[in-house]
């Protein structure tokens, strides 16, 4: 299966806000995980970066490739010169999920 990562602020910050009830302190990147044609299949915001620690949230389902992976390690520890990420996930998010369908 192909995947894309493309950046959408907007949208994601929508879903993790509107859907989840997470708020999102700015600045923030907002990534979309994309399948097939326009087809979301996952989200990860990065945001609250402090001391070299910056914070995932991440929602979707089949899309965490190793791939998909490894570009958001280089994200976070290339590009944004982080030694650490804190992670927050879920083991089901229903609401999360019929967010991507939106």
């Amino acid at each position: 299966m192909s995947v894309r990562i493309e950046r959408n602020d907007i949208f994601c910050s929508r879903v993790f806000m509107n859907m989840l009830g997470v708020s999102l302190a700015e600045p923030f990147i907002g990534l979309c995980v994309m399948g097939e044609g326009t087809h979301v299949k996952g989200l990860v915001v990065f945001n609250d970066m402090a001391n070299g620690n910056v914070e995932m949230s991440a929602i979707g389902k089949g899309c965490w490739s190793p791939a998909v992976i490894r570009w958001l390690a280089r994200l976070v520890f290339k590009d944004l010169r982080c030694c650490r990420v804190t992670a927050r996930t879920r083991a089901a998010s229903s609401r999360g999920e019929k967010g991507l369908l939106m």
